[in-house]
Protein backbone atom coordinates (compact mmCIF):
# COMPACT_ATOMS: atom_id res chain seq x y z
CA UNK A 1 0.00 0.00 0.00
CA UNK A 2 1.24 3.76 -1.02
CA UNK A 3 1.89 5.76 1.81
CA UNK A 4 3.75 8.73 3.35
CA UNK A 5 5.70 7.01 6.05
CA UNK A 6 5.97 10.36 8.18
CA UNK A 7 2.49 11.16 7.70
CA UNK A 8 1.20 7.88 9.23
CA UNK A 9 3.95 8.41 12.14
CA UNK A 10 2.14 12.24 13.00
CA UNK A 11 -0.83 10.69 12.89
CA UNK A 12 -0.30 7.59 15.69
CA UNK A 13 1.72 10.30 17.64
CA UNK A 14 -0.55 13.31 17.48
CA UNK A 15 -3.08 10.72 19.01
CA UNK A 16 -1.06 8.82 22.01
CA UNK A 17 0.32 12.70 22.35
CA UNK A 18 -3.57 13.45 23.17
CA UNK A 19 -3.82 10.77 25.40
CA UNK A 20 -1.18 11.64 27.59
CA UNK A 21 -1.94 15.38 27.45
CA UNK A 22 -5.68 14.49 28.78
CA UNK A 23 -3.55 12.28 31.45
CA UNK A 24 -1.61 14.85 32.29
CA UNK A 25 -4.66 17.33 32.70
CA UNK A 26 -6.92 15.25 35.24
CA UNK A 27 -3.51 14.31 37.29
CA UNK A 28 -0.97 17.30 37.71
CA UNK A 29 -2.60 20.72 38.77
CA UNK A 30 -1.74 22.37 35.21
CA UNK A 31 -3.03 25.75 36.79
CA UNK A 32 0.48 26.56 38.05
CA UNK A 33 1.69 26.84 34.42
CA UNK A 34 -1.39 29.41 33.56
CA UNK A 35 -0.64 31.18 36.59
CA UNK A 36 3.22 30.96 34.95
CA UNK A 37 2.32 32.16 31.71
CA UNK A 38 0.61 34.93 32.67
CA UNK A 39 3.57 36.49 34.98
CA UNK A 40 2.81 34.68 38.20
CA UNK A 41 6.55 32.63 38.82
CA UNK A 42 9.71 32.30 38.21
CA UNK A 43 11.45 33.15 34.90
CA UNK A 44 12.33 29.38 34.27
CA UNK A 45 9.16 28.12 35.12
CA UNK A 46 7.42 30.66 32.87
CA UNK A 47 9.55 29.64 29.26
CA UNK A 48 8.85 25.68 30.59
CA UNK A 49 5.21 26.21 30.86
CA UNK A 50 5.21 28.34 27.59
CA UNK A 51 6.17 25.33 25.67
CA UNK A 52 4.47 22.82 27.00
CA UNK A 53 1.42 24.69 26.59
CA UNK A 54 2.42 25.74 23.54
CA UNK A 55 2.63 21.83 21.92
CA UNK A 56 -0.25 20.73 24.25
CA UNK A 57 -2.27 22.88 21.88
CA UNK A 58 -1.19 21.18 18.64
CA UNK A 59 -4.62 19.70 18.35
CA UNK A 60 -4.33 20.95 14.42
CA UNK A 61 -1.97 18.83 13.63
CA UNK A 62 -3.88 15.65 13.76
CA UNK A 63 -6.18 17.60 11.85
CA UNK A 64 -3.32 18.74 8.73
CA UNK A 65 -2.80 15.14 8.60
CA UNK A 66 -6.28 14.35 8.14
CA UNK A 67 -6.37 16.52 5.46
CA UNK A 68 -3.16 15.92 3.97
CA UNK A 69 -4.16 12.22 3.10
CA UNK A 70 -7.86 12.80 2.89
CA UNK A 71 -7.05 14.95 -0.59
CA UNK A 72 -5.16 12.32 -1.90
CA UNK A 73 -7.87 9.87 -1.55
CA UNK A 74 -10.24 12.87 -3.71
CA UNK A 75 -7.55 13.31 -6.16
CA UNK A 76 -6.91 9.63 -6.69
CA UNK A 77 -10.68 8.61 -7.00
CA UNK A 78 -11.24 11.45 -9.20
CA UNK A 79 -8.56 10.34 -11.92
CA UNK A 80 -9.84 6.56 -11.90
CA UNK A 81 -13.35 7.95 -13.04
CA UNK A 82 -11.99 10.22 -15.17
CA UNK A 83 -14.26 10.07 -18.79
CA UNK A 84 -17.47 9.97 -17.11
CA UNK A 85 -19.72 12.52 -16.94
CA UNK A 86 -20.68 12.73 -13.26
CA UNK A 87 -17.02 12.27 -12.44
CA UNK A 88 -16.72 15.13 -9.63
CA UNK A 89 -20.70 13.65 -7.95
CA UNK A 90 -19.38 10.57 -7.28
CA UNK A 91 -15.85 11.93 -5.16
CA UNK A 92 -18.39 14.46 -3.63
CA UNK A 93 -21.05 11.69 -2.48
CA UNK A 94 -18.42 9.59 -1.11
CA UNK A 95 -16.18 11.82 0.81
CA UNK A 96 -19.56 13.87 2.17
CA UNK A 97 -20.71 10.22 3.27
CA UNK A 98 -17.16 9.99 4.84
CA UNK A 99 -17.55 13.23 6.68
CA UNK A 100 -21.10 12.28 7.95
CA UNK A 101 -20.36 9.18 9.01
CA UNK A 102 -17.59 10.65 11.34
CA UNK A 103 -19.95 13.05 12.49
CA UNK A 104 -22.28 10.53 13.44
CA UNK A 105 -19.74 8.33 15.22
CA UNK A 106 -18.95 11.96 17.33
CA UNK A 107 -22.28 12.18 18.48
CA UNK A 108 -22.28 8.39 19.50
CA UNK A 109 -18.92 9.02 21.65
CA UNK A 110 -20.15 12.37 23.13
CA UNK A 111 -23.59 11.80 23.81
CA UNK A 112 -23.51 7.96 24.41
CA UNK A 113 -20.53 6.00 25.33
CA UNK A 114 -18.84 9.12 27.39
CA UNK A 115 -21.81 10.09 29.65
CA UNK A 116 -23.88 6.80 29.75
CA UNK A 117 -20.87 4.41 29.85
CA UNK A 118 -17.58 5.71 30.55
CA UNK A 119 -17.72 8.36 32.96
CA UNK A 120 -19.79 6.16 35.40
CA UNK A 121 -17.34 3.72 35.18
CA UNK A 122 -14.94 6.06 36.31
CA UNK A 123 -17.10 7.98 39.27
CA UNK A 124 -17.62 4.53 40.63
CA UNK A 125 -14.10 3.60 41.03
CA UNK A 126 -13.30 6.56 42.63
CA UNK A 127 -16.58 5.92 45.09
CA UNK A 128 -18.51 9.02 43.52
CA UNK A 129 -21.30 7.18 42.21
CA UNK A 130 -23.62 3.99 43.47
CA UNK A 131 -25.34 1.56 40.98
CA UNK A 132 -28.68 2.86 42.65
CA UNK A 133 -27.50 6.55 41.93
CA UNK A 134 -26.63 5.46 37.98
CA UNK A 135 -29.92 4.12 37.67
CA UNK A 136 -31.89 6.83 39.30
CA UNK A 137 -29.89 9.32 37.38
CA UNK A 138 -31.59 7.53 34.81
CA UNK A 139 -34.69 7.71 35.72
CA UNK A 140 -34.46 11.28 36.44
CA UNK A 141 -32.87 12.53 33.96
CA UNK A 142 -29.21 13.83 35.20
CA UNK A 143 -27.41 12.03 32.53
CA UNK A 144 -29.54 13.39 29.85
CA UNK A 145 -28.78 16.68 30.85
CA UNK A 146 -24.94 16.30 31.09
CA UNK A 147 -24.82 15.18 27.44
CA UNK A 148 -26.82 17.97 26.11
CA UNK A 149 -24.10 19.87 27.91
CA UNK A 150 -21.14 17.93 26.04
CA UNK A 151 -23.18 18.47 22.79
CA UNK A 152 -21.94 22.26 22.49
CA UNK A 153 -18.35 21.59 23.35
CA UNK A 154 -16.61 21.20 19.40
CA UNK A 155 -14.17 18.04 19.95
CA UNK A 156 -11.56 17.28 17.18
CA UNK A 157 -13.78 14.39 15.66
CA UNK A 158 -16.82 15.95 15.18
CA UNK A 159 -14.75 18.93 13.65
CA UNK A 160 -12.77 16.54 11.27
CA UNK A 161 -15.76 15.43 10.09
CA UNK A 162 -17.10 18.85 9.64
CA UNK A 163 -13.84 19.87 7.91
CA UNK A 164 -14.15 16.17 5.62
CA UNK A 165 -17.71 17.34 4.21
CA UNK A 166 -16.97 21.38 3.48
CA UNK A 167 -13.46 20.56 1.99
CA UNK A 168 -15.22 17.69 -0.48
CA UNK A 169 -17.92 19.95 -1.28
CA UNK A 170 -14.96 22.50 -2.15
CA UNK A 171 -13.04 20.69 -3.75
CA UNK A 172 -15.72 19.11 -6.05
CA UNK A 173 -17.08 22.20 -6.72
CA UNK A 174 -13.53 23.20 -8.12
CA UNK A 175 -12.97 20.09 -10.14
CA UNK A 176 -16.67 20.54 -11.31
CA UNK A 177 -15.47 23.86 -12.95
CA UNK A 178 -12.05 21.95 -14.53
CA UNK A 179 -9.42 23.65 -12.54
CA UNK A 180 -6.61 21.94 -12.24
CA UNK A 181 -4.35 20.73 -8.91
CA UNK A 182 -2.66 24.16 -9.59
CA UNK A 183 -5.41 26.08 -9.75
CA UNK A 184 -7.12 24.66 -6.99
CA UNK A 185 -3.95 25.21 -4.52
CA UNK A 186 -4.04 29.06 -5.36
CA UNK A 187 -7.78 28.63 -4.76
CA UNK A 188 -7.66 26.88 -1.71
CA UNK A 189 -4.68 29.78 -0.76
CA UNK A 190 -7.03 32.60 -0.83
CA UNK A 191 -9.94 31.06 1.23
CA UNK A 192 -7.67 30.16 3.92
CA UNK A 193 -6.42 34.03 3.84
CA UNK A 194 -10.03 35.21 3.75
CA UNK A 195 -10.66 32.75 7.16
CA UNK A 196 -7.98 33.71 9.11
CA UNK A 197 -8.78 37.69 8.65
CA UNK A 198 -12.50 37.17 8.77
CA UNK A 199 -12.57 34.70 12.26
CA UNK A 200 -12.62 37.33 14.50
CA UNK A 201 -15.77 39.17 12.66
CA UNK A 202 -17.27 36.07 12.53
CA UNK A 203 -16.78 35.29 16.72
CA UNK A 204 -18.15 38.50 17.45
CA UNK A 205 -21.06 38.26 15.64
CA UNK A 206 -22.24 34.59 16.60
CA UNK A 207 -20.54 35.47 20.72
CA UNK A 208 -22.85 38.49 20.26
CA UNK A 209 -26.55 36.48 20.06
CA UNK A 210 -28.24 36.72 22.97
CA UNK A 211 -29.39 33.16 22.94
CA UNK A 212 -25.81 31.84 22.71
CA UNK A 213 -25.03 32.90 26.89
CA UNK A 214 -21.60 33.45 26.05
CA UNK A 215 -19.01 32.42 27.45
CA UNK A 216 -20.90 29.55 28.26
CA UNK A 217 -23.42 28.48 25.43
CA UNK A 218 -23.84 24.81 27.59
CA UNK A 219 -26.52 26.80 29.65
CA UNK A 220 -29.13 25.27 27.79
CA UNK A 221 -32.23 25.80 30.54
CA UNK A 222 -34.52 28.23 29.71
CA UNK A 223 -34.08 28.57 26.16
CA UNK A 224 -36.59 27.28 23.84
CA UNK A 225 -35.84 24.32 21.22
CA UNK A 226 -35.20 26.22 18.32
CA UNK A 227 -32.59 28.30 20.19
CA UNK A 228 -30.67 25.62 21.15
CA UNK A 229 -30.70 23.96 18.03
CA UNK A 230 -29.11 27.40 16.75
CA UNK A 231 -26.80 27.83 19.76
CA UNK A 232 -25.55 24.22 19.06
CA UNK A 233 -25.22 24.94 15.11
CA UNK A 234 -23.14 28.27 15.87
CA UNK A 235 -21.28 26.36 18.27
CA UNK A 236 -20.00 24.25 15.18
CA UNK A 237 -18.91 27.56 13.31
CA UNK A 238 -17.49 29.61 16.19
CA UNK A 239 -18.04 28.29 19.46
CA UNK A 240 -16.09 26.35 22.09
CA UNK A 241 -12.70 24.35 21.26
CA UNK A 242 -12.70 22.94 17.47
CA UNK A 243 -15.17 25.23 16.01
CA UNK A 244 -15.29 25.89 11.98
CA UNK A 245 -14.17 29.13 12.67
CA UNK A 246 -10.62 29.17 12.88
CA UNK A 247 -9.71 25.60 12.66
CA UNK A 248 -11.02 24.94 9.19
CA UNK A 249 -7.75 26.88 8.33
CA UNK A 250 -5.72 24.05 9.29
CA UNK A 251 -7.69 21.75 7.31
CA UNK A 252 -7.11 24.11 4.61
CA UNK A 253 -3.28 23.87 4.74
CA UNK A 254 -2.86 20.14 5.08
CA UNK A 255 -4.98 20.17 1.71
CA UNK A 256 -2.21 22.28 0.02
CA UNK A 257 0.66 20.98 0.95
CA UNK A 258 -1.18 17.37 0.02
CA UNK A 259 -1.40 18.85 -3.07
CA UNK A 260 2.08 20.36 -3.24
CA UNK A 261 2.96 16.35 -3.23
CA UNK A 262 0.89 14.52 -5.22
CA UNK A 263 2.79 12.24 -7.57
CA UNK A 264 5.94 14.43 -6.58
CA UNK A 265 8.66 13.80 -3.92
CA UNK A 266 9.54 15.99 -1.27
CA UNK A 267 11.97 18.29 -2.67
CA UNK A 268 14.43 21.17 -1.76
CA UNK A 269 11.72 23.36 -2.92
CA UNK A 270 9.23 22.27 -1.51
CA UNK A 271 10.63 22.29 2.20
CA UNK A 272 11.62 25.59 1.59
CA UNK A 273 8.43 26.89 0.54
CA UNK A 274 6.35 25.60 3.83
CA UNK A 275 9.19 26.22 5.99
CA UNK A 276 8.95 29.65 5.09
CA UNK A 277 4.88 29.69 5.74
CA UNK A 278 5.01 27.68 8.66
CA UNK A 279 7.57 30.51 9.86
CA UNK A 280 5.42 33.46 8.91
CA UNK A 281 2.20 32.09 10.22
CA UNK A 282 4.35 31.76 13.62
CA UNK A 283 5.64 35.08 13.42
CA UNK A 284 2.29 36.75 11.78
CA UNK A 285 0.23 34.47 15.07
CA UNK A 286 2.87 36.02 17.65
CA UNK A 287 2.54 39.35 16.51
CA UNK A 288 -1.34 39.47 16.92
CA UNK A 289 -1.30 37.70 19.65
CA UNK A 290 1.12 41.24 21.17
CA UNK A 291 -1.23 43.26 19.63
CA UNK A 292 -4.52 41.91 21.30
CA UNK A 293 -2.64 42.23 24.33
CA UNK A 294 -1.76 45.62 24.21
CA UNK A 295 -5.56 46.57 22.26
CA UNK A 296 -7.04 44.77 25.55
CA UNK A 297 -4.84 45.99 28.51
CA UNK A 298 -6.33 49.77 26.97
CA UNK A 299 -9.97 49.07 26.82
CA UNK A 300 -12.47 48.81 29.90
CA UNK A 301 -15.26 46.54 29.85
CA UNK A 302 -17.64 45.77 28.28
CA UNK A 303 -15.74 46.63 25.30
CA UNK A 304 -12.68 44.44 25.95
CA UNK A 305 -15.05 41.60 26.24
CA UNK A 306 -16.28 41.66 23.14
CA UNK A 307 -13.35 42.62 21.66
CA UNK A 308 -11.77 39.62 22.99
CA UNK A 309 -13.85 37.92 22.36
CA UNK A 310 -13.24 38.31 18.11
CA UNK A 311 -9.69 38.05 19.12
CA UNK A 312 -9.09 35.76 21.48
CA UNK A 313 -6.78 36.61 24.22
CA UNK A 314 -2.94 36.43 24.83
CA UNK A 315 -2.31 32.63 24.68
CA UNK A 316 -5.66 31.79 24.48
CA UNK A 317 -4.81 28.27 24.83
CA UNK A 318 -8.09 26.62 23.61
CA UNK A 319 -7.49 28.06 20.14
CA UNK A 320 -10.60 29.89 19.09
CA UNK A 321 -9.09 33.03 17.48
CA UNK A 322 -7.23 33.76 14.59
CA UNK A 323 -3.82 34.40 16.39
CA UNK A 324 -3.34 31.92 18.58
CA UNK A 325 -4.37 29.17 15.29
CA UNK A 326 -1.69 31.22 13.14
CA UNK A 327 0.65 30.69 16.03
CA UNK A 328 0.12 27.34 16.81
CA UNK A 329 -0.74 25.95 13.05
CA UNK A 330 2.66 27.92 12.08
CA UNK A 331 4.59 25.20 14.60
CA UNK A 332 2.31 22.67 13.56
CA UNK A 333 2.98 22.67 9.85
CA UNK A 334 7.14 23.16 10.71
CA UNK A 335 6.65 19.96 12.71
CA UNK A 336 5.25 17.95 9.46
CA UNK A 337 7.40 19.83 6.99
CA UNK A 338 10.24 18.59 9.29
CA UNK A 339 9.71 15.14 8.95
CA UNK A 340 8.92 15.02 5.39
CA UNK A 341 12.27 16.30 4.70
CA UNK A 342 13.57 13.87 7.23
CA UNK A 343 12.08 11.14 6.26
CA UNK A 344 11.08 10.85 2.24
CA UNK A 345 13.24 13.90 1.66
CA UNK A 346 15.96 12.15 2.71
CA UNK A 347 14.80 8.70 1.09
CA UNK A 348 14.63 6.84 4.69
CA UNK A 349 11.14 5.75 4.58
CA UNK A 350 11.41 2.49 4.73
CA UNK A 351 14.33 2.54 7.83
CA UNK A 352 11.45 4.89 9.70
CA UNK A 353 8.45 2.82 9.28
CA UNK A 354 10.53 -0.37 10.08
CA UNK A 355 10.73 1.70 13.48
CA UNK A 356 7.89 3.22 14.07
CA UNK A 357 5.09 0.82 14.02
CA UNK A 358 3.69 1.50 17.25
CA UNK A 359 3.13 5.31 16.57
CA UNK A 360 1.58 4.35 12.78
CA UNK A 361 -0.64 1.33 14.26
CA UNK A 362 -2.25 3.67 16.40
CA UNK A 363 -2.48 6.03 13.62
CA UNK A 364 -4.84 3.27 11.99
CA UNK A 365 -7.30 3.52 14.54
CA UNK A 366 -7.08 7.35 15.95
CA UNK A 367 -10.65 7.38 16.20
CA UNK A 368 -11.47 4.37 17.59
CA UNK A 369 -8.46 5.50 20.45
CA UNK A 370 -10.34 8.63 20.88
CA UNK A 371 -13.28 7.09 21.07
CA UNK A 372 -11.99 4.67 24.30
CA UNK A 373 -9.70 6.69 25.80
CA UNK A 374 -11.68 8.03 29.04
CA UNK A 375 -10.94 4.92 29.89
CA UNK A 376 -7.85 5.43 31.09
CA UNK A 377 -9.55 7.27 34.25
CA UNK A 378 -9.50 3.53 35.48
CA UNK A 379 -5.55 2.86 35.49
CA UNK A 380 -5.33 6.49 36.61
CA UNK A 381 -7.85 6.14 39.62
CA UNK A 382 -6.56 2.80 40.79
CA UNK A 383 -2.74 4.76 40.18
CA UNK A 384 -4.12 7.32 42.52
CA UNK A 385 -5.48 4.75 45.51
CA UNK A 386 -2.03 3.10 45.18
CA UNK A 387 -0.03 6.33 46.22
CA UNK A 388 -2.30 6.98 48.06
CA UNK A 389 -4.17 10.46 46.99
CA UNK A 390 -7.43 11.22 46.83
CA UNK A 391 -8.94 10.50 43.86
CA UNK A 392 -9.63 13.12 41.05
CA UNK A 393 -8.13 15.87 42.89
CA UNK A 394 -4.96 16.50 40.77
CA UNK A 395 -2.89 16.23 43.77
CA UNK A 396 -0.07 14.29 41.91
CA UNK A 397 3.63 15.30 42.13
CA UNK A 398 5.42 15.78 38.44
CA UNK A 399 7.17 12.57 38.79
CA UNK A 400 3.78 10.29 39.81
CA UNK A 401 1.97 12.34 36.69
CA UNK A 402 4.65 11.19 34.39
CA UNK A 403 4.49 7.90 35.46
CA UNK A 404 0.70 7.79 35.25
CA UNK A 405 1.43 8.89 31.87
CA UNK A 406 3.64 6.35 30.86
CA UNK A 407 1.42 3.64 31.99
CA UNK A 408 -1.72 4.74 30.31
CA UNK A 409 0.30 5.29 27.54
CA UNK A 410 1.66 1.92 27.43
CA UNK A 411 -2.15 -0.10 27.98
CA UNK A 412 -3.01 2.18 25.00
CA UNK A 413 -0.30 0.91 23.01
CA UNK A 414 -0.79 -2.97 24.21
CA UNK A 415 -4.68 -2.25 23.07
CA UNK A 416 -3.44 -1.21 19.59
CA UNK A 417 -1.06 -4.06 19.23
CA UNK A 418 -3.89 -6.87 20.40
CA UNK A 419 -6.08 -4.90 17.54
CA UNK A 420 -3.97 -5.50 15.60
CA UNK A 421 -4.02 -9.24 15.79
CA UNK A 422 -7.93 -8.85 14.40
CA UNK A 423 -7.20 -6.86 11.68
CA UNK A 424 -8.83 -4.16 13.58
CA UNK A 425 -11.85 -5.51 13.61
CA UNK A 426 -14.64 -4.00 15.73
CA UNK A 427 -13.10 -0.64 15.53
CA UNK A 428 -14.43 2.49 14.48
CA UNK A 429 -12.36 2.89 11.34
CA UNK A 430 -13.87 -0.98 10.53
CA UNK A 431 -17.33 0.13 10.91
CA UNK A 432 -17.00 3.02 9.16
CA UNK A 433 -15.32 1.50 5.85
CA UNK A 434 -17.67 -1.23 6.18
CA UNK A 435 -20.61 1.22 6.32
CA UNK A 436 -19.07 3.47 3.20
CA UNK A 437 -18.09 0.21 1.72
CA UNK A 438 -21.84 -0.62 1.44
CA UNK A 439 -23.09 2.63 0.47
CA UNK A 440 -20.43 2.83 -2.62
CA UNK A 441 -20.61 -0.70 -3.66
CA UNK A 442 -17.12 -1.15 -2.47
CA UNK A 443 -16.60 -4.68 -1.24
CA UNK A 444 -13.25 -4.61 0.23
CA UNK A 445 -13.30 -0.80 1.51
CA UNK A 446 -11.93 -2.14 4.79
CA UNK A 447 -8.88 -3.40 3.23
CA UNK A 448 -6.74 -0.57 4.09
CA UNK A 449 -6.97 -1.57 7.83
CA UNK A 450 -4.73 -4.60 6.84
CA UNK A 451 -2.38 -4.70 8.87
CA UNK A 452 0.01 -6.36 6.88
CA UNK A 453 -0.73 -4.26 3.63
CA UNK A 454 -0.81 -0.65 6.26
CA UNK A 455 1.53 -1.21 8.49
CA UNK A 456 4.85 -3.39 6.68
CA UNK A 457 4.32 -4.14 2.93
CA UNK A 458 3.89 -0.41 2.29
CA UNK A 459 5.56 1.65 -0.94
CA UNK A 460 6.86 4.95 0.49
CA UNK A 461 5.55 8.08 -1.35
CA UNK A 462 7.10 11.10 -2.01
CA UNK A 463 10.94 9.83 -2.15
CA UNK A 464 13.35 11.32 -4.76
CA UNK A 465 14.30 8.74 -6.98
CA UNK A 466 17.91 7.48 -6.37
CA UNK A 467 20.33 8.58 -9.18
Amino acid sequence: MKRFVSIDFLRGFAILGMIALHVFIVTFNTDIFVDAVQGHGDAWLIVVAAVIMYFSSFAGLFVAVSAFGNVASMQKQFERLQGKPDAYKIVRKNQVMRGLVVILFSLLITLILWPYIFNPIAEGIAGELTWQQYVDSWANGTIAAEWVVDLYFVDVITFLGLATTIIALIYTELLRRGKNVAEIRHTLGIITVILFVATPFVLTAIRAVPFMNWPDPHHWAGRTFFENLGAWLLSLVGGVNQAIFPWFGMTLIGTMMGLDLLDKPVTKDFTKKWYKIGWLMFAIGFAVQIGVLIVASALDDPAKTIFENGFGTFFGFSGPSSGYMLFSGGGEVLIMTLFLELVEGKNKAMQFARRTVVFRRSGLIAMSLYALHALSYVPVLLLEYAFGLHPDQREEQLWQSLLIITICVAIWILVSWAWEKVKFKGSLEWVAAKLLGKMSRREHAADKLDPKEALYDIQPLGQPELK
